[in-house]
């Protein structure tokens, strides 16, 4: 638990830090949208021509088996490898797909509104909730703009913004539970 108090006193000189320069956490926030746009138009492209690739390779004449066959026994291990390859690049390119969905999923089916940088109230739970989540949406844009201004030392580890996005997680249970309880 006490992981957790360094954590948002971690935070919180970030958000003071970047809090002035919103125009280009802005920025590098609609840039990351979109490469992560043209990265998930890449893997549906790639997935298309292995599709085709593949489609292409089974469309083979009845005349042509026994030919076929022959060429296969003599070069059975290069239409292995060939296989192997085209089995390689297709699970990479899936994969790549289901990140890259993932990603728009969790964006509300679109690219989410830019969120500006929150300061918390210590004695406020739910002032802590809207910190970590403005720090937690703009993540690889903080990142970018601290390497730049040679923080690097205010850069938070990937463990630490797991442990951040647990947080969220467990402080949004609290929110709802306020939430139904309020109504």
């Amino acid at each position: 638990m006490h992981y957790v108090s360094e954590i948002l006193d971690k935070v919180q000189p970030i958000s003071n830090k970047l809090r002035y320069r919103q125009h280009e956490l802005e920025n590098e926030y609609f840039r990351s949208n979109e490469n992560r746009f043209n990265d998930l138009l890449s893997s549906i492209d790639k997935a298309g021509e292995i599709i085709d690739a593949d489609l292409a390779s089974t469309h083979i004449d009845a005349d042509d088996t026994q030919v076929l066959n022959e060429k296969l026994q003599n070069d059975n291990l290069e239409a292995l490898w060939l296989s192997d390859d085209l089995k390689f690049r297709s699970n990479a390119c899936e994969n790549t797909y289901k990140s890259n969905c993932s990603a728009l999923i969790n964006n509300n089916n679109g690219f989410k509104r830019f969120h500006t940088l929150k300061k918390r109230i210590v004695t406020r739970w739910n002032t802590v909730l809207v910190m970590l989540c403005s720090y937690a949406d703009n993540i690889p844009g903080i990142e970018v703009i601290l390497g730049r201004l040679k923080h690097f030392d205010l850069i938070l580890t990937v463990t630490e913004n797991e442990i951040v996005r647990d947080l969220i997680q467990f402080l949004s249970l609290f929110e709802s539970t306020t939430t139904i309880l309020s109504a």
